[in-house]
């Protein structure tokens, strides 16, 4: 049997454990969208609890109490969803010094539903998309021997 070299596979292995686990540059074009999409939805969830509260004396809950409260609900537990991976996008970019990376904490704390739009187009979109795995740095598996078979049939191995 053939030996696979797996020096290369190594040296690949070692760059990636270099890389935090959550990174801009892991995220494929798809999950952007869809972080933007979950985000944008955040932003429009607590824009229509503020437009009611000004509106209705006691904002949603006026119209439904069960409606007020379960979208109160999802909105605060949305918000911590997003804080908690937006904070992490920015703890590991590279491309952001330790000041700059304070200033967006501190904007993500006091104007979140502005500011996170605002880092997912300056710093998640434009982004190098590095997926983990490139295919064509792994070892591939060496070619199957022809055995003289048409290809689909069963193979029996005894042993």
């Amino acid at each position: 049997m053939r030996e696979i070299p797996t020096e290369h596979i190594r040296d690949q292995v070692a760059d990636e454990e270099e890389r935090p686990d959550l990174s801009v540059e892991s995220f494929s074009p798809a999950m952007r969208i869809g972080l933007l999409v979950i985000t944008m939805f955040g932003v429009g969830l607590l824009l229509s609890m503020v437009i009611a509260a000004a509106v209705l004396p006691y904002g949603l809950l006026d119209v439904n109490l069960f409606l007020g409260a379960y979208t109160g609900g999802i909105a605060v537990g949305l918000g911590f969803f997003l804080m908690v991976i937006y904070g992490g996008l920015v703890g590991n970019n590279r491309r952001l010094g330790p000041d700059a990376k304070i200033v967006w904490f501190m904007l993500f704390a006091s104007i979140g539903p502005v500011s996170l739009p605002v880092y997912w187009f300056m710093h998640v979109w434009p982004a190098a998309y590095e997926p983990w795995t490139e295919p064509a740095k792994c070892a591939k598996a060496p070619p199957a021997q022809p055995t003289g078979r048409p290809s689909g049939t069963p193979r029996i191995v005894m042993t």
